[in-house]
């Protein structure tokens, strides 16, 4: 279907505020969320959920990882990133995710580059590059993004 050509009208206070009082209503969320459930959506997964799923549901239940667990760094540096790192089975892809604290760490991106870095993955993956060359039009996609981030880093200090 043709987008762009159907015109809806705005709606007005008073339907605003029908909608609002409509969906705040419990037994309405619950029949929202049982919907959502039998769609399969990503939320209501369970233990199978996806990363990213798994990593939403750390941040929301443990907040932002703000310092190292493993080195001792505190976020006194303005450009180190944290992450939340699973420990459960280190070094190993794909990780088990879990819904438990204690399979989780905090960590600096360096500290959790060395848990995950085994001799065995980086053989892997040298041996997955050798003899690859990057294309012209491949090194200008890489150094826009890199140029984007850096843009937005700029941005955020």
């Amino acid at each position: 279907m043709p987008r762009g050509i159907y015109k809806h009208k705005p709606w007005t206070d008073k339907q605003r505020e029908a909608y609002a009082k409509a969906f705040s209503r419990p037994e309405v969320r619950a029949k929202m969320s049982a919907s959502a459930k039998a769609r399969g959506a990503t939320y209501s997964k369970g233990d199978f959920a996806t990363a990213n799923a798994f990593h939403f549901w750390l941040r929301t239940h443990f907040g932002h990882a703000d310092h190292c667990e493993l080195c001792g760094e505190n976020g006194d540096k303005p450009h180190r990133f944290y992450h939340w790192a699973n420990i459960s089975n280190p070094g190993h892809l794909p990780h088990q995710y879990s819904r438990k604290r204690e399979d989780y760490m905090m960590l600096c991106a360096s500290c959790h580059r060395k848990l995950d870095q085994t001799t065995e993955r980086t053989k892997r993956q040298s041996d997955s590059h050798k003899g690859k060359k990057l294309s012209n039009e491949q090194r200008a996609k890489i150094s826009y993004s890199m140029r984007m981030v850096w843009q937005r880093r700029k941005l955020v200090v």
